[in-house]
């Protein structure tokens, strides 16, 4: 028999599914306005401890509430705006180094300068020394709000420039879930670009750089001994840098000497990391 009958015959009325607030609730927590007149509130908890789901809500020029957002509903499944018990949350309620997108934990911009902010803001989702989702939103031409999340990383790379990219960890370490900020001095810039989602930004020179930090890296490990792990992690970052840049013959030699020390199955993990990855032109 059918729950709901088996319920109606008891008397009791059936089981109905909890749903999200579409008004503004809670307090406001960071509020951003911006030159066009919009505002986005961040509306989540006050502190870590105070374990709820977070709010943005979007606003338009006079105040109309435009759109109230759930970032967990866009995280992916490590997260749940409806869970009793633990919430994946802001980055800015995180204790430690305030390395967390900017000033106010969310970076706010208008990159089709059209007038409609794009949003951009990172959760904890828990663990030790890591791990952090960074949602993006933008708003499309029908006026419905779009979303893409990209891999935040650990906790120690979320940050922001003043054109509103953020710095996130390398794909090719992160794809490897080799997630420890102890091994993990590796970062790259993504943009949110409205219509398509998070897209590799970052230059030429910050690749070149990070190719030297991972040399750099590579020597300091093979000195402590007993680091093997953390240099694989530093050679499958720097094979990633020297795809970006287009350097074919010491990206084919590098593949070679991976292979060698790892085996083939780590190479073709690393492979698959690393094939969203373009050449940067």
């Amino acid at each position: 028999m059918a729950a709901a009958a088996v319920a109606a015959l008891l008397g009791a009325a059936p089981a109905v599914a909890a749903e999200l607030p579409t008004t503004p609730t809670g307090d406001v927590q960071v509020s951003v306005t911006t030159a066009s007149g919009w505002t986005v509130e961040d509306r989540g908890p006050k502190t870590f401890e105070d374990q709820r789901a977070t709010q943005l809500v979007l606003r338009r020029p006079g105040g109309e509430t435009d759109a109230v957002l759930y970032p967990e509903s866009a995280a992916g499944e490590l997260c749940d705006p409806l869970a009793d018990d633990f919430h994946c949350m802001p980055m800015r309620t995180i204790f430690g180094p305030k390395l967390r997108m900017g000033k106010k934990g969310l970076v706010v911009t208008d990159q089709d300068a059209d007038g409609v902010p794009e949003v951009a803001m990172s959760l904890f989702t828990g663990g030790a020394h890591c791990c952090v989702i960074t949602v993006g939103y933008w708003r499309d031409a029908s006026g419905a709000w779009k979303s893409d999340r990209t891999n935040g990383g650990s906790m120690g790379g979320d940050r922001a420039d003043a054109t509103g990219r953020v710095q996130i960890a390398d794909p090719a370490f992160e794809g490897m879930d080799w997630s420890y900020a102890e091994t993990q001095p590796y970062l790259t810039w993504s943009r949110l670009v409205p219509g398509t989602g998070w897209v590799d930004a970052t230059t030429k020179a910050e690749h070149r750089r990070e190719i030297t930090s991972m040399t750099g890296a590579i020597r300091r490990f093979a000195r402590l001994g007993d680091a093997e792990f953390a240099i694989q992690a530093a050679r499958a970052v720097r094979i990633g840098h020297r795809k970006a840049l287009g350097q074919t013959r010491r990206l084919a030699a590098e593949r070679r000497t991976y292979r060698r020390a790892y085996g083939r199955g780590d190479l073709r993990t690393l492979d698959r990391a690393l094939k969203p990855l373009t050449v940067v032109r």
